[in-house]
């Protein structure tokens, strides 16, 4: 498998494969595949969309595909073919794939697009799969991008997201640190279109300048709709329990967009989606706080823990790291994990949400100071 953004620069090279196997859950990764190579095909081109599901169904079965793959247009020489839905046509006529692939050269490029044609880990090709590689075929990863990393102490830039805005900003022309990309796809909720869109957004807006800076970011990406979301984890994190109470209730109105793209008022989408930017953002604090611990300074700390290249962060950081003692902090941590295992055992999502911010944004009341009895009362 090799990734979208290879598979892209390669085709400027030159001409498409004969066969590409576009696999993954990021439809917007496996149109770009579709898009690239009609451009590298060129105006010209004749395209037609099968459906596996819809070809299988009919009585010809898949034979209108192979027909299709044997006979070349009247009219061009250049045809694509995308076989949408094309998990079922591997399962289902996957032989009859492999024999073809072996025998034969398709009269068009083919594009087999589906989400789950080969799963990421897969120890094994389909044999199918394996036939259209060995033919020249490529197949490209089009999974799942993480906004997260994975494995334990990792920056929270450290991620596949991050590096695919990295990527693509250098194909525009322009650099964008790994920081700043977290930067703008955490502001960017409406998955990958989004964040392609306000990425060229940026471009633009930048116009001769190479580099994409958090300023930029700050200043023109995110709506109303985001900001509260990131709004009620920060005045949270800074105790501010009025602010917190008013953005968590103007968030559920609002609601947020999901990853299609879409408007959500689900409140329990909502609230499992503010509890893990809750419990990430305890975590970077208890981090910052051992880190001081071991000696370092705030600044190196919070470097160690955020970043260094994310320095217009660390003074809001540093209040929220004031907010609690360590105690409190623990409490916070310990209970949002129960606080997850209730929302997933069936109890009312916005209530336990709205109890649990009300309880860990409440300033902490101040230490009684013991009475002096012998302390002059204005005698």
């Amino acid at each position: 498998m090799i990734k979208p953004d290879r598979f892209l620069a390669e085709l400027q090279k030159g001409e498409p494969p004969r066969w590409v196997v576009a696999s993954g859950a990021e439809e917007f990764l496996r149109a770009e595949c579709r898009s690239a190579i009609e451009k590298a095909l060129g105006d010209e081109a004749e395209v037609l969309e099968l459906d596996a599901d819809d070809e299988l169904a009919a009585e010809e079965g898949s034979l209108r595909l192979f027909d299709e793959l044997r006979t070349g247009s009247l009219f061009t020489t250049r045809r694509l073919i995308v076989v949408k839905r094309a998990a079922r046509l591997v399962k289902e006529a996957g032989d009859a794939l492999a024999r073809f692939a072996a025998e034969e050269e398709p009269q068009a490029v083919v594009i087999l697009d589906d989400a789950e044609i080969v799963k990421r880990k897969a120890k094994k090709l389909p044999k199918a799969i394996a036939a259209l590689v060995e033919k020249g075929g490529v197949l490209v990863d089009c999974g799942t991008l993480y906004a997260s990393p994975f494995g334990f102490g990792k920056p929270v830039w450290d991620s596949d997201l991050s590096r695919w805005v990295v990527a693509r900003a250098r194909a525009l022309g322009k650099t964008i640190s790994p920081e700043c990309a977290y930067q703008l796809h955490s502001h960017e909720t409406a998955g990958l279109r989004g964040i392609a869109s306000q990425l060229d957004k940026l471009i633009l807006v930048i116009g001769d300048r190479r580099e994409i800076l958090p300023k930029d970011i700050e200043a023109f990406v995110g709506g109303e709709k985001e900001a509260s979301l990131f709004e009620v984890v920060d005045s949270f994190a800074q105790r501010d329990l009025a602010r917190t109470m008013s953005a968590l209730d103007r968030l559920y109105r609002q609601g947020l967009k999901n990853a299609n793209g879409a408007k959500s008022l689900d409140a329990a989408d909502i609230s499992m989606r503010l509890l893990a930017l809750v419990s990430t953002r305890l975590r970077e604090l208890g981090r910052i706080l051992e880190c001081r611990r071991e000696g370092l300074n705030f600044e190196e700390a919070a470097g160690k823990v955020i970043g260094a290249g994310r320095r217009w962060l660390f003074p809001k950081f540093k209040e929220q790291v004031q907010a609690r003692t360590p105690r409190e902090l623990g409490a916070a941590v310990v209970e949002i994990e129960e606080l997850d295992r209730e929302m997933k055992t069936g109890g009312d999502p916005r209530d336990l949400m709205t109890l649990y911010l009300f309880r860990h944004a409440r300033p902490a009341r101040p230490v009684a100071r013991a009475r002096n009895p012998y302390a002059s009362h204005g005698r």
